[in-house]
């Protein structure tokens, strides 16, 4: 997954890329905006115990 501007993700299928509409809130855009460069924006997945 990646982030595309702040409306829009581009995510791997089976069938190739699409790009996806996107909705953030006030609180997310903020810390979106201050993210960049961070795991945030490669789409990186992280693990927390046996969840992801």
């Amino acid at each position: 997954m990646s982030f595309k501007g702040l409306d829009r993700v581009s995510l791997l299928t089976l069938q190739g890329r699409i790009l996806v509409p996107f909705i953030m809130g006030t609180y997310q855009s903020e810390r979106f905006s201050a993210a960049k460069g961070s795991a945030i924006w490669s789409g990186d997945a992280t693990a927390n115990g046996s969840c992801w």
